[in-house]
Formats: structure tokens, C-alpha cells, sequence
């Protein structure tokens, strides 16, 4: 008999702060917390290990991506009833023509293409408990959680 399979919790366009930025989806689940930045393009997106390109032009998508998941880890982290630090993972999920190079950034942030995501997640073993999960997730179900 199969283990029954725990929830995973997905929030999509998190408004962030007062100019109109937003966190466009937030995964909390078994695996852990994971703010997914989302991009599409045409043509070719290459990740090397201090830059993105795409068609050949530097984007400052890593920053940005890395940026939003330290946002996350701070607003989640007081709900985080562990003694250890909340790790949120930073991921671009890219829609392309044609996506090279290498999946992880030398800060941390990876990089998948979007038919790849699912089989990414089932991969990374569970970190979190069912009780964590649901703490985080209704946290970060309150609005004002990210207007601080």
C-alpha cells in the first residue's frame, strides 16, 4: 500500500511591499518553501554561473529571483516553529525557445525550464513536516504578511 501523498500549496501574484511588485507564485509543501519567478521569451535563455542572458542580452532575473525568495524566508520565518532557519529556494521557471547552460546560480537560484518543474519537486526529498506545512501556508495566506 502507497503512503498517502501530503499537500502541496501553491499562492499565485503575491502583492509584496506598496509599488505594485508581487511574488508570482509561492510552492509550500513536504519539500520546503520555493518562490517561482516566471518568465517567457522567445528564442534562447542561457544561465551560467554569475549571469542569463536571453537572445544574447544580460537580464538581472537571478538578483531579482534571489531577492523575492530572502523576502519570503523573512515574512515566513517567525511562523517557522523550528530552531533552524526557514531555507526558501529561489527558482526561475522559464517558458523558451531553448534554455542552456547551467541550473543553478552561483547565488543559489535555479533555473528550469517549465516541463521540468514538476519532476524537479519530486525529486528533492521532504524537509518539512505536515504540521510545518500548514503552519506556513496559512501565514502566508494573510495579506498583510507581505506588506511589512
Amino acid at each position: 500500500m502507497r503512503a498517502p501523498r501530503r499537500p502541496w500549496y501553491v499562492l499565485h501574484s503575491i502583492p509584496v511591499g506598496s509599488r505594485g511588485a508581487d511574488i508570482d507564485h509561492l510552492l509550500i509543501g513536504p519539500g520546503g518553501v520555493y518562490s517561482l519567478n516566471t518568465k517567457y521569451h522567445r528564442g534562447q535563455v542561457w544561465v551560467g554561473d554569475q549571469a542569463i542572458t536571453v537572445n544574447g542580452q544580460s537580464v538581472p532575473y537571478s538578483a531579482k529571483a534571489r531577492a523575492e525568495a530572502d523576502r519570503v524566508r523573512r515574512c515566513l520565518e517567525p511562523h517557522h516553529s523550528r530552531d533552524r532557519a526557514l531555507p526558501v529556494v529561489p527558482v526561475i521557471v522559464v517558458a523558451a525557445g531553448q534554455l542552456t547552460g547551467r541550473h543553478v546560480t552561483a547565488d543559489g537560484v535555479h533555473v528550469l525550464a517549465v516541463a521540468d518543474l514538476a519532476r524537479w519537486l519530486r525529486r528533492r526529498g521532504p524537509i518539512l513536516p505536515p504540521d510545518q506545512v500548514e503552519e506556513l501556508y496559512e501565514a502566508a495566506r494573510v495579506s498583510t504578511l507581505w506588506t511589512q
